[in-house]
C-alpha cells in the first residue's frame, strides 16, 4: 500500500506540471487534424479506409510522440528533484531509496501505456467516426499506404499496439537509468534518441557476428514475431531460429543491468 502511494503521488506529480495534459491535448488535436485532413481532401484514401486501418496509420505517424513522451518522463522524473532541491525532502520519508526509485519508474511506465492507449482508443474512436467499420478493401490494393498497412482485425491491431510497448519501455528505461546514474536529463534524452534511431543500425551490423545475438536492437520490436501476415510486412526477427523466449530473456537481462545499477547507484549517493 505504502509502494501504491508512491506511485499515485508521483504521477499526481506529473500531472500537476501540466505537462501531460498539453501531450495529450496536443496527440488528439493531431489525430483529429489527420482524419478531417484525409476524409475532406483525400477521398480516393477515403474511401477504402475503415477504423482499424486508421488506428494502425496514426500509430505509423504518431507512434515517435509518445516515445519522446517517454524519454522525457523518463529523463527528467529524478533530476527534477535535484534541480528543484526537493531530493532530500523525498528521502526523508520513511519509504527506502530504492522504493521511491522504483515508484519513479513505475509511474513513468503507468504515462507511456495511458498514452498509447490513449492513442488506440481516441483513433479508433474518430476512425469509426469518420470512415465506419466497414472492410474498405475493395480498392486498398490500389493505394500504396493502404496496401502496406493491409487487410486488418481489431485482434491483428490491438496486437501491434501490444507488442510495441516493449520497445517503448526500453527506451524510456535507457532515459531513466542515465539520469540516474548522471544526473542530467540532457545527456539522458541524447543517450535515449542516438539509441532510438540509431538502434536498428547497429543491429544490423552486429547481426553477421556471433555477438549480435546480445544485442537488445535485434530483440525490438516484439511485433517481429506475430504470426500475422500484416504484422509482418513491418519487421521480421533477427534470429528467428532463437524464438521469441530468447528474445524476451534478453530484453528481461537488459532492463534488470539498467534498474539494477539504477538502484545501487541511487541507494549510495550522498545528496548532502
Amino acid at each position: 500500500m505504502i509502494f501504491l502511494r508512491l506511485v499515485q503521488n508521483e504521477i499526481m506529480k506529473i500531472n500537476s506540471k501540466r505537462q501531460s495534459i498539453l501531450f495529450f491535448s496536443l496527440l488528439a488535436g493531431l489525430v483529429l487534424i489527420t482524419a478531417i485532413i484525409i476524409k475532406a481532401y483525400i477521398s480516393d484514401l477515403a474511401l477504402v479506409m475503415n477504423y482499424l486501418q486508421f488506428t494502425m496509420l496514426t500509430i505509423t505517424i504518431f507512434g515517435f510522440l509518445i516515445t519522446l513522451f517517454g524519454l522525457i518522463l523518463g529523463a527528467q522524473i529524478v533530476t527534477d528533484e535535484y534541480k528543484d532541491g526537493t531530493i532530500k525532502q523525498l528521502l526523508i520519508r520513511p519509504s527506502s531509496r530504492v522504493s521511491i526509485l522504483f515508484s519513479k519508474y513505475l509511474s513513468v511506465l503507468i504515462m507511456i501505456t495511458a498514452a498509447y492507449f490513449f492513442l488506440f482508443v481516441w483513433s479508433s474512436l474518430l476512425g469509426f467516426i469518420f470512415f465506419g467499420a466497414g472492410e474498405g478493401l475493395a480498392s486498398a490494393e490500389k493505394i500504396p499506404l493502404l496496401e502496406e498497412i493491409g487487410n486488418l482485425t481489431f485482434t491483428v491491431v490491438f496486437q501491434f499496439y501490444l507488442t510495441e510497448l516493449p520497445s517503448l519501455f526500453f527506451l524510456a528505461t535507457l532515459s531513466f537509468f542515465t539520469a540516474t546514474i548522471f544526473k542530467r536529463s540532457a545527456l539522458a534524452l541524447s543517450v535515449a534518441i542516438i539509441a532510438y534511431f540509431s538502434g536498428k543500425v547497429i543491429g544490423g551490423l552486429s547481426q553477421n557476428y556471433w555477438w549480435g545475438e546480445y544485442i537488445v536492437f535485434n530483440h525490438l520490436p516484439l511485433y517481429a514475431y506475430s504470426d500475422s501476415v500484416v504484422i509482418q510486412r513491418f519487421s521480421s526477427p533477427a534470429y528467428p531460429e532463437l524464438g521469441l523466449s530468447f528474445s524476451i530473456i534478453i530484453l528481461v537481462l537488459y532492463f534488470a543491468i539498467m534498474l539494477g545499477s539504477s538502484a545501487l547507484v541511487f541507494s549510495k549517493r550522498d545528496v548532502a
